[in-house]
């Protein structure tokens, strides 16, 4: 018979909560749902884990199916992750984030196979009959020092969100112009968001270094599940749901400005912006911004964001994109340029990175870039 109480009632309705809010995500048809799914993601690690805190709160019999046994916290080293990634892809968007995501994920990876070579010693017994008792010391001593990195690790993809957060909010407010970046409500979600895991944080990094330092019991768990479950509630009505205002008001100025425009006048603008780009290559320029097109093209950025979200179904930097790809791919098969790196031609394309270029191309055309050079005939680039 489970041993319930309000406490875990509490953390058992948070974790379904949890796993209501992660389907509602992951079925979104929302055009380009990238950030929703990092968000996703979050919140399914976050129900998963609370399900395992109330199975064994419970000492219900379920625990024994619970995989917590064997692979305690690999899923949880994920978090900060996904939230760097979920607050890039709000702002900069991930396709401009200068940096590999992958890398991110090495910790949690590491910390599978770990769990993976215990569970696989322990259930051969590698070492005897007494292999679970000559194991249980090592593991333990290796699971105490992952909370610690878990601990440090998050901070740090805290500190870099809210820094990101803030550096893209302190450049919108220059660009007065843009509707897309101007509005307010997807700065003050994520502002409020990082700051209700920073008190996660500081009451999960308590309860760490209380259980590590004074060997305290599961029970002081509670605190931060509570947290917890409650973020959650937060996050599923009051934050996912400002999001959604804000896509239907965008929608709604895209729109409205398209009413106001002909078929004929559409498709006037949109040959403008295509000859603009074609002819002036300004795309050739890494610091171009939807603020600096329209002073080039001498149109409303009004319309240019709403004729790329509405009529060409791309962002404006996707729009962009796909004219620094095409020069790309032009230079990577011209043995005019072979005297040029792979990473030099993505900075003369207008990429401002190689990680942008390589992730870019990559998307675009399903192949690297060094495997389009390859495929080039009499096309010998230094790498």
């Amino acid at each position: 018979m489970l041993n319930l109480s309000l406490l875990s009632l509490i953390i058992l309705l948070g974790s379904i909560q949890g796993s209501i809010l992660t389907l509602v995500l992951f079925l979104s048809k929302e055009k380009g749902p990238v950030r929703q799914k990092y968000l996703a993601w979050f919140t399914l690690i976050l129900a998963y884990n609370s399900i395992q805190v109330f199975l064994y709160t419970t000492e219900s019999p379920l625990v024994i199916y619970c995989p917590n046994t064997f692979f305690p916290v690999f899923h949880i080293f994920c978090l900060g992750p996904l939230l760097l990634l979920y607050v890039v892809s709000n702002t900069i968007g991930v396709s401009n984030f200068p940096y590999s995501v992958w890398k991110y994920f090495i910790p949690s990876i590491i910390s599978f196979l770990i769990n993976v070579i215990h569970a696989l010693l322990f259930f051969t017994k590698a070492f005897g009959p007494s292999t679970p008792q000559m194991l249980w010391p090592v593991f333990s001593r290796i699971l105490q020092t992952e909370h610690i990195i878990l601990i440090l690790t998050f901070a740090w993809f805290w500190f870099q969100s809210y820094s990101i957060l803030e550096r893209w909010n302190k450049i919108n407010q220059q660009d007065k112009e843009n509707p897309e970046t101007t509005n307010p409500i997807i700065y003050i979600w994520l502002k409020r968001l990082l700051f209700a895991l920073l008190t996660s944080y500081g009451i999960w990094a308590i309860t760490i270094f209380a259980t590590i330092l004074f060997d305290l019991t599961v029970n002081l768990a509670f605190p931060l599940e509570i947290s917890l479950a409650l973020l959650v509630y937060w996050i599923a009505f009051v934050g996912n749901q400002k999001i959604q205002i804000l896509q239907i008001q965008k929608e709604k100025i895209n729109s409205s400005i398209l009413d106001v425009l002909g078929p004929s006048e559409i498709n006037t603008l949109i040959n403008k912006m295509q000859q603009v780009m074609e002819q002036q290559k300004c795309y050739l320029d890494p610091e171009l911004n939807l603020s600096r097109f329209a002073q080039v093209t001498e149109l409303n950025s009004r319309y240019i964001s709403a004729i790329c979200n509405q009529v060409l179904k791309l962002g404006f930097g996707e729009f962009v994109n796909q004219y620094r790809i095409r020069e790309a791919k032009t230079r990577l098969s011209d043995p005019q340029y072979q005297h040029l790196t792979i990473a030099g031609i993505a900075l003369e394309s207008g990429f401002n990175s190689i990680q942008t270029f390589q992730r870019v191309f990559k998307q675009t055309e399903g192949i690297t870039p060094r495997e389009f050079q390859n495929s080039q005939p009499k096309t010998l680039l230094k790498t």
